[in-house]
Formats: C-alpha cells, sequence, structure tokens
C-alpha cells in the first residue's frame, strides 16, 4: 500500500491521458445503501487525501456528513489535511498492522489493495471492521484494462497484480459479503500522449509496476514497454472495477 512521491507524480503525469473517473459512482452507490446521516467512513490508502475529498463533498451536498478515518502507511498529515475535514482521524500505518475499536458504515479500499501481502486476510479484515448494515467498497483494473494488459506483457503472468474479477471470486467464495457486485468504470488511456516522451513512459512503468519497485530505471522493463505500446492504438481503454458488497 505504499504511495511514495514517485508514484503520486507518474500518477499526476497519467491522470493528463485519462478519460473516466469512480468518484461519482462511488457516491451513488452510497446514496443508494444509506439515508443521509452521519456515517463512520475507512479509507484505505488514502493518500494525498484528494480523492475521498471529492466523494465527501459530493455526499454533503446530499445531506450527509462524515466521521472519516484515512490511513497510509507513507503518510503526510500536511498534504492530506489540505484535502480532507480538520477533524479527519489519520494513521500513518499498513492497513496489515493497523487496530481499531470501533466497526464503520463503509470501508474503502481505492487502488490500494495491489499493495497487500495477504489479500485473502485483508479482505475478511475489512469485512471485520464493516458494522452489520455496512457497506465495502474496492476499486481496482479490470483483466481487461490495458494497464493491466500492459504489466502482464512487460513482467510477466507470473508477477501479474490482482484484478477486480479475481477479488470478487474471493469475496464470493468466502461468504464475506452479500450482494457482491461489479460496478465498471469505463474510460480511455491516450497512449499516444504518454509514448511521445521519457516522463509518460516512466510514469506508465511505474504505475503498472505498483510494488515492484522504481523498475523505470532498469532498461530491459523500459524496452518491453516500447515494444508493447507497439502493439495498442493511440486510445485505448481503460477499465476499472468497483466492487461493492453488504455486510
Amino acid at each position: 500500500m505504499t504511495i511514495s512521491k514517485t508514484y503520486d507524480n507518474a500518477l499526476d503525469v497519467l491522470k493528463q491521458s485519462f478519460s473516466g473517473s469512480e468518484c461519482e459512482l462511488w457516491v451513488d452507490e452510497v446514496r443508494n445503501h444509506f439515508i443521509p446521516q452521519p456515517l463512520r467512513i475507512l479509507d484505505i490508502g488514502i493518500g494525498t487525501g484528494e480523492s475521498i475529498q471529492k466523494r465527501l463533498l459530493q455526499l454533503s451536498w446530499n445531506g450527509y456528513s462524515a466521521d472519516l478515518h484515512g490511513l497510509d502507511p507513507n503518510l503526510c498529515v500536511e498534504t492530506v489535511t489540505r484535502h480532507v475535514y480538520d477533524d479527519a482521524h489519520l494513521y500513518k500505518t499498513r492497513f496489515e498492522e493497523a487496530t481499531f475499536s470501533q466497526t464503520f458504515d463503509v470501508v474503502n479500499a481505492s487502488q490500494s489493495i495491489y499493495y497487500m501481502q495477504n489479500i485473502p486476510a485483508m479482505l475478511r479484515k475489512m469485512t471485520q471492521l464493516v458494522q452489520p448494515g455496512g457497506m465495502v467498497t474496492i476499486t481496482l483494473w479490470s483483466q481487461h484494462c490495458s494497464l493491466y494488459q500492459l504489466q502482464r506483457t512487460v513482467f510477466g503472468a507470473g508477477a501479474t497484480l490482482v484484478t477486480a474479477e479475481q477479488v470478487a471470486e474471493q469475496l464470493v467464495q468466502q461468504h464475506l459479503l452479500r450482494d457482491v457486485k461489479l460496478v465498471s468504470c469505463k474510460g480511455q488511456l491516450n497512449l499516444s500522449r504518454l509514448r511521445a516522451s521519457e516522463q509518460g513512459l516512466d510514469a506508465i512503468l511505474t504505475i503498472i509496476s505498483r510494488k515492484f519497485g522504481d523498475v523505470f530505471l532498469i532498461p530491459q522493463y523500459r524496452a518491453k514497454l516500447e515494444k508493447a505500446l507497439l502493439s495498442l492504438p493511440d486510445v485505448a481503454p481503460r477499465i476499472n472495477y468497483m466492487l461493492v458488497g453488504q455486510k
């Protein structure tokens, strides 16, 4: 779940070539599940706090308030507090080591499961932290996303990261949540813009490597990426799924 400055910078570069956002989808799911009320929300991998703040702002427009708890192993409190409420509860820790004395209405993990060592155990922990009647939301890339396909090509099938489809299957098989569904967020990735610059190539490598370190510094991976990009169109599909399940 490590989110370094290098990763943040790479994500900023990629966002310039992204279209599509899960923010509105997440807000709609929360609104469909809860009447307007105060909600206790746990955000796993809060990063800079910008993403969850956009979601909470939209909820506030519809009569909801939030008691926000956010954690990240590389948490920068000064950065996060520029985006989230002053009274947010922030924890500089990995989810694996985090302990809580309360349960939550919503447990959210957006693009952070990739960094967990024992995903089945962490899925169980998430569901244990949700109070009865609450919900878990998990956003990951789909097996059909161009970034996932690039990751498989560059690093090999043995080093690929988990997909939303795989996590949904685990949740169902372990009977951890009920009414598990996949909500699709389809957008586009402007590869022509990214592959035209060294910065763009570095950004792609950083994002698809996730927890494998600074692989953009290793020439063999850059060469594999450049070759793989030749087989993709200038504008390729970006497909994420948001898993939604109820306790």
